[in-house]
Formats: structure tokens, sequence, C-alpha cells
């Protein structure tokens, strides 16, 4: 059975009812509410963060679609983020220190 790391939070996905990071609920509510959908994600910590590709803490979210990664993505501005492509599906990790406003950008 998997143990999250983080505090975790139920969040309605359509007809379910689904566990994710605290920090990340709002913003995967707002992405799912434009109908992106994602199957992992992982709130990083803000403690461990360095930026360095090959660091620790960074955030990121898994999408089912590529193409909803990459416009994920644009809205980025300043903000760095790892971008990469599994099959058909994509995932974007980011300083977890953003997500608040990635949320404000996507609500």
């Amino acid at each position: 059975m998997f143990t999250p790391v983080h505090d975790q939070v139920a969040v309605e996905a359509g007809r379910d009812r689904v566990e994710v990071d605290t920090l990340l609920a709002p913003l995967l509510k707002a992405l799912w509410g434009r109908g992106m959908k994602t199957d992992a994600s992982c709130q990083g910590d803000p403690f461990l963060y360095t930026g360095h590709v090959d660091g620790e803490g960074w955030a990121y979210i898994m999408f089912d679609d590529f193409a909803d990664a990459l416009e994920f993505v644009k809205t980025f501005g300043q903000h760095e983020c790892v971008f990469g492509r599994w099959g058909n599906r994509g995932r974007v990790a980011f300083d977890p220190n953003i997500i608040d406003h990635l949320a404000g950008v996507w609500q």
C-alpha cells in the first residue's frame, strides 16, 4: 500500500474523490476544471528545493496528455521548470514555492 509523504486532502475529480497533496489541491482542481487530466503529482518540499535539475524538493505533475503539459509550461513566465515526455504523457517539475502563483494563473 502507498503511504503518502505529504498531508493529503480528498478532492472531487468528476464523479470520483481522489487524495492529493494538500498544497497542490487548488492547482489540480483548476487544471481539472479546464479538462486537463493528471495521473500523478507531488507538492515537493520548499526547504529541500535548490533549483538544480538533479536536486531534491521539486514539485511535479504528470499529465495524461502531452499537449496539456505543454500548455501548462507556457504559463511559467520567468519561473523555471523541467519538462519531459513519456509516450503520450508529459511530466512538469517546478519550484514548489510557486504553487500558489500557478493556481492563481489557472483559476
